[in-house]
């Protein structure tokens, strides 16, 4: 896993990067969805993502992903500047 912090004029930019299998193409559009859950195990309800969504939006924020499947997964958080 990889963070990376940028301070451009009036927004912060925290991307998280990480080396894992990626998110599969057709499931990139879905996973900020409310109980959206691409595995079928696991315990999760399938809403940290929309909320974490939600709550960048509430700050006037944003949430970008970029994948490759294969090649990891990066998030963007981006938040304006008090």
């Amino acid at each position: 896993m990889y963070i990376e912090v940028q301070l451009p004029p009036h927004k912060i930019v925290a991307a998280i990067r990480d080396s894992g299998p990626g998110i599969e193409p057709e499931n990139i559009s879905k996973i900020f969805d409310r109980f959206f859950r691409a595995e079928t195990g696991g315990t999760g309800v399938g809403l940290g993502l929309h909320i974490a969504r939600t709550i960048a939006h509430i700050h006037r924020g944003s949430i970008e992903v970029e994948s490759q499947k294969g090649d990891g997964t990066t998030f963007c958080v981006i938040l304006p500047r008090a």
